[in-house]
């Protein structure tokens, strides 16, 4: 059991209710993607299944090697370094090429949505007979 005393410290409890904030939100995310690629997307639960199939298995594979890392040259490094690679996937507007989904962040339109027939000059006619 952990001591009751570290709950005095300050930063031992910001870091507990941060850690809870992060897997919540991170359990939220790895439950709520794979329903709305099976529902909204119309992809079978195997292929969603298939997509997310990496992540447990990197984070299995590289988690020695990372704590390796943190133990040798700090945690802050490699937290700096994961967040500005994070960044730069997502401001590069590919966010597939770091998470290996396959699915774009949004979903596709609808097949049977078209464009308007109607130009702009047929909506101004239309509202100026009013």
């Amino acid at each position: 059991m952990v001591p009751l005393d570290l709950f005095g410290h300050r930063a031992f409890v910001a870091a507990n209710i941060l850690t809870f904030l992060l897997y919540f939100s991170l359990s939220a995310v790895l439950f709520y993607l794979p329903m709305t690629i099976i529902s909204a997307w119309d992809v079978s639960a195997l292929e969603a299944a298939a997509a997310f199939a990496p992540l447990p298995v990197f984070i299995g594979a590289l988690s020695t090697t990372v704590g390796a890392w943190a133990d040798r040259i700090g945690p802050r490094a490699l937290i700096a370094a994961g967040a500005a690679f994070a960044a730069l996937v997502h401001e590069s507007g590919d966010c597939n090429a770091s998470f290996g989904t396959g699915y774009s962040q949004r979903p596709p339109p609808f097949e049977d949505q078209e464009e308007p027939a109607h130009s702009g000059a047929v909506i101004d006619k239309r509202l100026s007979l009013r």
